[in-house]
């Protein structure tokens, strides 16, 4: 009886914490969540849409938060786990050159926000070179 209670215990124990892991399934679906943010933003900044901006920045600021909420060393390589604290600070600085992009448009200066969407491609791209080994 006991091992019968035991292996319940664990098996529970197993689920809650698979439960609460950031499955592979997950990520992908923010990078994809973040990629579209991205191609909506761009939308609006070659002139095809001009509300496009401002629902790709908050969707881009949304994906974000589960890098806020996740440790992001669980799901790294044992030689990458350090880049964690490199993926936290990218995240933030994605959304100061967000909220700065929003902004340059609200006061009508494009060449600025087309400037800051160019830092945060330049973000997302050195996080995925650190982070994925892209430059191998």
């Amino acid at each position: 009886m006991k091992t019968m209670i035991t292996l319940a215990l664990a098996m529970m124990l197993s689920t809650a914490l698979s439960a609460a892991q950031y499955t592979k399934k997950e990520r992908l679906e923010d990078m994809r969540a973040m990629t579209n943010a991205l191609g909506h933003m761009q939308k609006t900044l070659v002139g095809q849409c001009k509300t496009c901006l401002y629902k790709g920045a908050e969707e881009l600021v949304l994906a974000l938060r589960a890098l806020d909420s996740v440790d992001v060393e669980d799901y790294l390589p044992k030689e990458q786990a350090s880049a964690h604290k490199f993926a936290t600070k990218t995240a933030k600085s994605i959304k100061v050159y967000t909220k700065a992009m929003v902004k340059a448009y609200d006061e009508k200066d494009y060449f600025e926000a087309i400037d800051m969407y160019g830092l945060i491609l330049n973000q997302c791209a050195s996080c995925h070179m650190r982070v994925r080994d892209w430059n191998k």
